[in-house]
C-alpha cells in the first residue's frame, strides 16, 4: 500500500492510505475470545455483517446438551486505527456442541452444519440457522440411526437458495458412510448415504468438497484412501424418482487424479466451479492444484523434510475474492506450522500465482494437532482477515499492519519501518527564496540507492526491505504528479549508521525544475510503497 508524507513551507504532514505484502512482519495477530465453556474450546467463523466487516461467530466445543455463542463485533478500520471485536452474547442454544462449517447468507444470518453429542455418546448432523440474533436447529441424520463421529463436512448454499452438505458418519470405522443431504428453500430435508468399505477395494473417506449450480445440478468431490492410493473422486448426485443417490448407474464415480493429500475444497468464482486440492508428488513434496472443468492448474509447489514423517501436512483450505475482483487462496500447513497465501497475476489468466506465508504459528512444544486455518475474508475496504486457531481455546484473526498505528505516533507504521524511526520524517530545507524551486530531505532504512526505472522515473528504493520511495508534488493538494525524470530531481546521501538490512541513510532531494507560472505555493509529499507484491 501507499503510505504518503506532505512538506510545504510550513511543513505539514498528512498520512493518506496504505497496503501491504506478504511479509511476515508486516502482518499482526489479534487474539480473539473464546465461548463461555469451561475448558474455552470454540469454534470460529467469519459471518461478515451487512457492511462486509470482518464479524465472527464463537460458538462452544463440548458435551454439553446446550452450549454458548457470541457474535464478535467489528468495523471498518479507520485511517491509522487497527480494527477491533466486541463482544455480543447471545442466547444459548440446544445443538449442536461439536464442530462443523458455517454458511452466511448475504443478509445478516446464516446457516451453521455441524454435529452434536448426545449423553450417549451418539452423534447427529444439525443445520442451526441464524437470523436477527436468534438460532434454531434442524435434524438431518435420523433419529434411530446409530453414529458415533460426524467429520468431513462441507456445505454449500446454491444460486436458488437451496442447502447442501456432504459429510462422513463414523470415519475410519467399518461403519464409515458419506452422506449427502439437501434442502430444497421453503422444503424439508433429504439425506442419502453410500459405504465402501465393504467393497472388493475398501477405503476411507478423507475430505469432501460439495458444490451446486441448482437443487438438481450437484457435484460431490471427495478425496478417498486405499491401501494402494489417495485418490480425488466425483459423484454426482441425484434424485431418480423419490430416491436420492450419490452414485448411480446412470452417474457413476469419476476419477479426477490418483496420488492426492486429504485436503479438498470447491468454490464458485464468476459462474464457475473451482476445485481446489494438492497432489503428492513425492513423500516430501505436495503441489496445490486447480481444478476447472476439465483443466488442471499447478498454482504451488511445498517441499518440506526427507521422509514422510517429516513431509508436508496440508490441512484447509480457503478461497475469497478482494475488490479487484480477482480470487486469493489461503491454506494451512502443519508440518512447518504455517499459513500460505496466494495472489494471482494481474493478466487474466492468473497464472502464476505469487505465494507467501504471512503466519507461521509459535508451537511452544505442543505439537499443535488442531491448529488450522478456519477462514478467509476481505473486509469492503479490501484488507484481508485470516481467521485460525492454534488450539482449541487460542484462536487469532491476523490482518496487515501497515496502514495502521499501533505504536501510537500518528502515522501508519509502515512509515516508522521506511524511515528507522518513530519520528524522523519529511522535511523542508531552506533555499534560495529567488528561486521556485524545493529541497526535501528524509531518511531511508536498507543501503537505500536512487534508481532509475524504464519510464525514466527517479526514486529511492531499498531492496532489502521492499520499499520504493518517490517525491509527488502538486499546486493544490488535489492533483499530485509524481517527479519525474532525472531532469526534474537529484538526489544524494549521507550515511547515518547501522548495517544492513537496517543501514540508515538519508537523502536529498532537489527539485530541479521550477513551480509553473506565478503558483504562490507549492507542495511535496513523499509517497512510500512495497515494490513486491504491492497488492493483497
Amino acid at each position: 500500500m501507499i503510505r504518503t508524507i506532505l512538506a510545504a513551507a510550513t511543513g505539514l504532514l498528512m498520512l493518506p492510505p496504505a497496503k501491504a505484502d506478504l511479509n511476515p512482519d508486516n502482518w499482526t495477530s489479534v487474539v480473539v475470545e473464546d465461548s463461555a465453556s469451561p475448558t474455552g474450546n470454540t469454534a470460529w467463523h467469519f459471518w461478515p455483517d451487512q457492511q462486509n466487516n470482518a464479524r465472527i461467530l464463537a460458538k462452544e466445543l463440548s458435551n454439553q446438551d446446550v452450549v454458548s455463542h457470541m457474535l464478535l463485533e467489528t468495523t471498518a478500520p479507520v485511517t491509522l486505527t487497527p480494527p477491533s471485536w466486541t463482544r455480543n452474547d447471545l442466547l444459548d442454544m440446544a445443538n449442536p456442541n461439536k464442530e462443523g462449517v458455517f454458511l452466511p447468507n448475504g443478509s445478516d444470518g446464516g446457516d451453521m452444519f455441524a454435529g452434536h453429542q448426545n449423553s450417549g455418546g451418539q452423534q447427529k448432523l444439525y443445520c442451526t440457522n441464524y437470523l436477527n440474533g436468534f438460532a434454531a436447529s434442524e435434524r438431518i441424520d435420523p433419529v434411530n440411526e446409530a453414529i458415533s463421529t460426524i467429520s468431513n463436512i462441507s456445505a454449500f448454499r446454491d444460486p436458488s437458495g437451496n442447502l447442501h452438505v456432504a459429510y462422513v458418519s463414523d470415519a475410519g470405522t467399518t461403519n464409515e458412510r458419506l452422506r449427502y443431504a439437501r434442502h430444497p428453500a421453503g422444503g424439508e430435508w433429504e439425506m442419502t448415504w453410500v459405504s465402501f468399505t465393504g467393497s472388493t477395494s475398501p477405503g476411507y473417506v478423507k475430505g469432501t468438497a460439495v458444490i451446486a449450480s441448482s437443487l438438481d445440478d450437484v457435484r460431490l468431490y471427495f478425496t478417498y484412501d486405499t491401501p494402494t492410493t489417495n485418490s480425488l473422486l466425483k459423484a454426482t448426485p441425484k434424485k431418480i424418482g423419490s430416491v436420492l443417490t450419490i452414485i448411480h448407474q446412470d452417474y457413476p464415480l469419476e476419477n479426477i487424479e490418483n496420488f492426492v493429500d486429504n485436503s479438498v475444497t470447491a468454490s464458485r468464482f464468476n459462474g464457475t466451479e473451482r476445485i481446489f486440492y494438492f497432489a503428492v508428488t513425492s513423500l516430501t513434496q505436495r503441489v496445490l492444484k486447480r481444478l476447472v472443468g476439465t483443466t488442471k492448474a499447478e498454482l504451488q509447489t511445498v517441499t518440506i523434510g526427507t521422509n514422510a514423517a517429516s513431509g508436508p501436512l496440508p490441512r484447509s483450505i480457503f478461497t475469497a475474492t478482494a475488490p479487484d475482483g480477482k480470487q486469493r487462496i489461503a491454506w494451512y500447513e502443519g508440518r512447518n506450522r504455517r499459513i500460505h497465501y496466494l495472489k494471482p497475476q494481474t493478466t487474466a489468466a492468473e497464472i502464476p500465482y505469487v505465494s507467501g506465508t504471512p503466519i507461521t504459528l509459535a508451537n511452544n512444544g505442543l505439537g499443535l494437532t488442531d491448529a488450522n486455518l478456519l477462514g478467509f475474508h476481505f473486509s469492503a475496504n479490501g484488507l484481508p482477515f485470516l481467521l485460525y486457531r492454534r488450539l482449541l481455546n487460542d484462536g487469532y484473526v491476523a490482518y496487515p499492519k501497515d496502514s495502521f498505528d499501533f505504536n501510537g505516533n500518528k502515522r501508519a507504521d509502515l512509515l516508522d519501518v521506511a524511515f528507522n524511526s518513530t519520528n524522523a520524517g519529511l522535511e523542508v530545507l531552506p533555499i534560495d527564496p529567488t528561486e521556485k524551486r524545493m529541497k526535501l530531505r528524509f531518511p531511508t532504512i536498507g543501503s537505500s540507492a536512487a534508481q532509475t526505472t524504464g519510464s525514466n522515473i527517479a526514486t529511492v528504493t531499498s531492496s532489502e526491505q521492499n520499499l520504493k520511495y518517490a517525491v509527488q508534488v502538486s499546486t493544490d493538494m488535489v492533483n499530485w504528479t509524481t517527479i519525474g525524470n532525472q531532469a526534474s530531481v537529484t538526489y544524494s546521501f549521507t550515511n547515518d549508521g547501522g548495517q544492513n538490512p537496517n543501514q540508515r541513510r538519508t537523502f536529498t532531494a532537489v527539485l530541479t525544475q521550477e513551480a509553473p507560472g506565478n503558483t504562490a505555493k507549492r507542495f511535496a509529499r513523499l509517497s512510500v510503497t512495497r515494490t513486491a507484491q504491492p497488492d493483497y
